[in-house]
């Protein structure tokens, strides 16, 4: 789902707040209705695209990567109850995202809505931490260290983030364990904030593995 790019090993530990090569972020649009879109970089800097959600026949989805240098405002089309996958395809990353008009704000990744997903692809073998710092749900993520010369699992695993009350969140599952070819589909509520962290790393020392803890 998301290219290889030479940047996206930069990033041990993610964070939807800060696009990266790693992430991606899938909306689904309503009605015919015009949008504009915000992309800020870390260096300050902004750019703006206009979206439009059309009547059929159109295409049920548009890949919009926010990393691309535009010539003028470009206009990106879906078709009414598609989809949108906003992705950064090179570079390191760091932007942010809002789409909108004047009655709604459809995506900002700064304030997901519940119903849209985030895809995380974690590469460094280990054991990781997925938190919702909003709510304060987590899974536990365990990536395994390449087999040499052995077929990776590929594909996708599928992440809920489950309000349980106003103000906490629970993960379901709470443990997975995954290749690095495989990415993790978080399933979104209002405002959930995801963040990874890395807890032990596993590195292969002569014939055989081992996982030590990462020390801050």
């Amino acid at each position: 789902m998301i290219p290889l790019n030479s940047h996206i090993f930069d990033t041990v530990e993610l964070d939807s707040n800060s696009l990266t090569p790693q992430l991606a972020i899938v909306a689904q649009v309503g009605a015919a209705g015009r949008y504009r879109g915000d992309v800020a970089a870390p260096d300050g800097s902004s750019k703006t695209f206009t979206l439009a959600v059309v009547p059929s026949p159109a295409e049920p989805s548009v890949n919009i990567d926010i990393s691309q240098t535009w010539s003028g405002i470009p206009t990106y089309t879906v078709v009414e109850n598609g989809y949108v996958v906003i992705s950064v395809l090179s570079g390191a990353g760091g932007q942010t995202i809002r789409i909108y008009n004047d009655k709604e704000v459809l995506l900002n990744n700064l304030a997901f809505r519940a119903g849209q997903m985030l895809i995380v692809r974690v590469l460094r073998p280990g054991k990781h931490l997925i938190t919702d710092k909003t709510g304060g749900g987590s899974c536990n993520l365990v990536v395994n260290y390449p087999v040499p010369k052995a077929p990776l699992d590929a594909g996708k695993a599928d992440l809920q983030v489950n309000q349980i009350d106003a103000t906490h969140t629970v993960m379901d599952p709470l443990n997975l364990t995954l290749s690095v070819a495989q990415a993790v589909v978080v399933h979104l509520q209002d405002k959930t904030h995801i963040v990874t962290t890395l807890l032990a790393q596993t590195d292969r020392i002569g014939d055989r593995l081992e996982t030590r803890p990462v020390c801050k």
